[in-house]
């Protein structure tokens, strides 16, 4: 209300009707209430770009791996275990804690209870 009195008071030698002052009035006020949103919006549209440009920014200074190497990390770890599920149990078990959980081979003879080379 505020800028549209302000508005008024310096567009107040543009008012040709006295009695048309109500309409002129919600004419400036109108306008000031379309000129706030559009600023409105340009603003969260900018918030917006900036966000995604620092993520963006994060993402790649970042040492973590990127979505399609998470996605392909993910398939092939699929493949992975379907392989292993075609294997006998105990070659699966060997392989697994051997790729997949890093033991060393006299490790995985512990854990499995069996002499090395088996």
């Amino acid at each position: 209300m505020q800028e549209t009195y302000v508005r008024a008071w310096a567009a107040f030698d543009q008012l040709r009707d006295a009695d048309a002052a109500f309409p002129w009035l919600c004419q400036i006020l109108r306008s000031v209430i379309g000129e706030r949103r559009r600023t409105h919006a340009r603003r969260q549209q900018l918030v917006f770009i900036t966000e995604l440009e620092a993520a963006h920014e994060e993402i790649v200074a970042s040492d973590a791996p990127s979505p399609l190497d998470d996605l392909l990390a993910r398939r092939e770890a699929g493949m992975l275990r379907q392989a292993l599920r075609s294997l006998p149990e105990d070659f699966a078990e060997a392989v697994e804690l051997h790729d997949i959980q890093g033991l060393k081979y006299s490790e995985i003879a512990q854990v499995m209870s069996v002499p090395i080379g088996r």
